[in-house]
């Protein structure tokens, strides 16, 4: 990789306030794994807690996908397709690699797989509603999902729908994760977040 592609790569990920998500991914990790005595058992509470700290994870990837330049970066010759995966990739590995460091530490409600997988498909979820409503709004679906889960968890129902509450074991839940995950990076990479500014014109 040449110089000027380097300096290109740093100049979009600090754009994007890289560092700060970075910071944010590291603090929610650390708080997962404190919660631990709180999120041990099986029951409604444990399971919610630790659905809304992947809900939280997710988000803090997805609002850096917000585009601080507007129309002036779509129009520039820079490779943003690239520029967007870097800086995508660089949030959700790290936002992986410190989930597994909390789940291999310690013992949840769920296993450290499915631990895993849920992040990887809220992140989905997160980057899709970013890409469609914007990045100020991609907190939205992952929580009203949040929701949405913990109603299935207290009926005691057994839903693909509910792909989050399932053993981590689950191919299924494990195959929706992946392509929510897949599909949110595609969509996010090639066209970027919902301009907030566009909508008000």
């Amino acid at each position: 990789m040449t110089l000027p592609a380097r300096q290109l790569i740093g100049l979009h990920l600090r754009a994007r306030q890289t560092g700060r998500g970075l910071v944010a991914l590291a603090a929610i990790a650390a708080a997962v794994r404190a919660s631990q005595p709180w999120t041990s058992g099986a029951g409604l509470f444990p399971q919610v807690v630790l659905l809304l700290f992947t809900a939280a994870a997710a988000t803090a990837i997805a609002t850096g996908t917000h585009n601080p330049f507007g129309e002036v970066e779509h129009t520039a010759s820079s490779p943003l397709p690239l520029l967007r995966a870097a800086h995508l990739l660089t949030l959700t590995s790290v936002a992986l690699a410190a989930t597994a460091a909390a789940a291999l530490t310690t013992t949840y409600g769920i296993g450290g797989v499915a631990l895993l997988r849920n992040l990887a498909g809220f992140t989905g979820i997160a980057l899709l509603t970013a890409g469609v409503l914007g990045a100020h709004l991609a907190w939205t679906v992952s929580l009203g999902y949040v929701l949405y889960c913990g109603g299935e968890i207290d009926l005691r129902i057994d839903s693909l729908w509910a792909w989050p509450t399932r053993p981590g074991a689950d191919r299924a839940a494990a195959a929706i994760a992946l392509a929510l995950l897949l599909a949110g990076l595609v969509l996010v990479g090639f066209a970027g977040a919902r301009d907030r500014r566009s909508e008000l014109t």
